[in-house]
């Protein structure tokens, strides 16, 4: 099976000094060593509201088998039960 030089990082919302941090970080390492970076986040932030209802779902969308390894960033999702 093929496998991609791909990270895919989860996380909530990329607003903040700690999520940018975070973010380019990841990106600029991945990228040191030839791997693409794919973000996946559930919250722009704004207004969570029943929006966090739907955390969950994020982790449905991306095909797992096409990803080297994957990146959750748990602290920043509300619900405390996806939280690694």
């Amino acid at each position: 099976m093929y496998q991609s030089k791909k990270i895919g990082v989860f996380v909530s919302h990329i607003f903040g000094d700690f999520q940018r941090t975070m973010c380019q970080g990841i990106t600029d390492r991945a990228e040191e060593y030839g791997y693409a970076t794919e973000f996946f986040a559930s919250a722009d932030g704004e207004d969570f509201g029943a929006y966090a209802n739907g955390e969950k779902s994020i982790l449905r969308i991306p095909r797992f088998e096409d990803f080297s390894g994957v990146i959750f960033i748990s602290g920043t999702y509300l619900q405390t039960d996806i939280r690694a």
